[in-house]
């Protein structure tokens, strides 16, 4: 999944036409196939660059474990992603102590050339040991 970031002109473009940049980004795709999954007892991860900032806020489930990022920042596209992992029932992943070996553990990562980056891996409860 790629989610531009809210200062690009796509999103000035959706901002010009009277649509929330957040509201009609990759996130709202990325709901409706997770709420489309059974992530609640089957493993499942989700990837991207979502240009979101979470901080070390985790979302308000059961079990999640602690997340850990030099990043103090919480955006709305961040708080969105959190609503989003909340409601459908998953972990974020990037940031995790079981993550912190991994990929996911690096967030987003400075490039000079424009390409995406995944900064973010969402995982079902039975994938996150996985991740």
């Amino acid at each position: 999944m790629y989610a531009p970031p809210l200062t690009s002109p796509h999103c000035a473009r959706l901002r010009e036409a009277g649509l929330d940049p957040v509201e009609s980004s990759a996130l709202v795709d990325l709901r409706a196939v997770l709420a489309s999954l059974p992530c609640a007892s089957a493993p499942v991860v989700a990837m991207g660059d979502l240009n979101a900032r979470t901080a070390a806020a985790v979302p308000d489930l059961a079990g999640h474990p602690p997340r850990h990022t030099v990043d103090p920042t919480l955006n709305t596209r961040g708080r969105a992603l959190l609503r989003l992992a909340t409601d459908v029932g998953v972990f974020i992943a990037t940031g995790t102590f079981a993550a912190s070996h991994s990929a996911t553990s690096l967030g987003s990562c400075p490039h000079p050339l424009p390409t995406s980056i995944v900064d973010y891996t969402l995982a079902s409860p039975a994938a996150y040991s996985l991740v």
